[in-house]
Order: structure tokens, then sequence, then C-alpha cells
């Protein structure tokens, strides 16, 4: 990505693996953890989240095209140019069993609602 190329989806499989195995590994040592990806397409999810969803709390920060893009031309050293979000978006498939929190929020405010949208009891397994 960070010479202007797109990951395909070959390219993606490791690291989505590599993924689902952290939070298999959390879950069996019944170890809480906050995960950050975008797995911008259910397939993704899919592989992410086998036979963990019921651990699980998605969280969606949408934003804009314009919101993501405006946050990129400000990054300095950032591994995605900014030219690949078109593409993204392109792909982006919205979770339909998300928490759902609007991106533009500060974070300590993305913070607050994240923490009221999750159960105590779900976000202790």
């Amino acid at each position: 990505m960070r010479n202007g190329h797109a990951l395909t989806d070959a390219d993606r499989q490791p690291w989505l693996e590599r993924m689902h195995a952290a939070i298999v590994d959390r879950i069996s040592r019944n170890q809480p953890a906050v995960l950050a990806c975008s797995v911008l397409k259910a397939s993704y999810r899919a592989i992410v989240e086998e036979g963990c969803r019921a651990h699980l709390q998605l969280v969606y920060l949408k934003g804009s095209f314009d919101l993501f893009h405006q946050r990129l031309t400000h990054r300095r050293d950032h591994f995605m140019p900014r030219e690949l979000l078109a593409g993204q978006f392109a792909i982006l498939e919205e979770p339909a069993d998300a928490l759902v929190i609007d991106a533009a929020l500060l974070p300590d405010e993305i913070i607050r609602q994240i923490r009221l949208g999750i159960p105590v009891e779900a976000a202790k397994h």
C-alpha cells in the first residue's frame, strides 16, 4: 500500500488469519482485548470472527469519504496513500451487526459511546 498498490484478497488472507488467531488466543485465556482493523468486506469479517462471534463486539466507525480523505491528507508517514481511499470505500460492505459510531466524533467521545454500547457482561467474555 505504501507504494500506491491496493492489497488483494490474497494479500490480506494471512493478516486476517493472524487477527483470528489473536482473537482465539485472547478468548482462550479469558483476556479482554481491543483489536483495531479494517475488515471492509463480510468475507474478511467471516475469517476474523470464525467460531468466535459470540465473544466479539464489532464497532463500525462510520464516516464519509471526505472525513477520511481529510484525515489521511494531514497524516505524516502513514502507510496508506490517500489515493487508495476510493478503492477502500468501493469495496466496503457495511456490517449489519456492529455497533455504529460516528467517526467524526472526538476520540474520547468515541470511546465513551463504545463503552456505553457494549454491555458489561458481554465485554467480560
